[in-house]
């Protein structure tokens, strides 16, 4: 897949982020579904691939997505969702699992706003998957 990235700075600017709803994160039966399995006490076997926050908690999701919108970095797909991607400051905050089995510890909180701005939702993930040169001022995008 490739992306168009922005910084956090050029993003906000730009509006990249301003159209992202961060008030429901949890209003319809697909972010429902995407927070059970990104807060999963278990992970799955059948699931390829699946990352989990440490934390279950509704808050600690809600609040993961939204620091995400506010501080985060901005890539555009080209097949259309606008991804917002939020590096931690030296800590990691989940778990990638492959097939149930642990793969990696990952740092990166990723919100997804699909086609519908208000269906905005998030997994975890590794920073090194998402790096970049700003489109707009040319700053390395973490």
């Amino acid at each position: 897949m490739t992306w168009t990235s922005y910084c956090s700075p050029c993003a906000d600017r730009l509006g990249l982020k301003a159209g992202i709803d961060v008030s429901q994160v949890l209003q319809s039966e697909s972010q429902q579904k995407s927070f059970r399995k990104h807060t999963a006490s278990t992970p799955s076997t059948r699931v390829p691939e699946q990352s989990v926050f440490d934390s279950g908690s509704t808050e600690y999701y809600e609040q993961a997505i939204k620091e995400a919108v506010k501080q985060g970095c901005v890539y555009e797909t080209t097949r259309g969702p606008r991804i917002v991607h939020c590096p931690s400051r030296g800590s990691d905050f989940g778990t990638r699992y492959v097939f149930g089995q642990y793969a990696e510890r990952v740092d990166t909180v990723i919100a997804v706003q699909t086609s519908d701005p208000a269906l905005v939702h998030s997994w975890a993930e590794a920073s090194r998957c998402y790096i970049g040169e700003c489109n707009s001022c040319g700053t390395d995008v973490p």
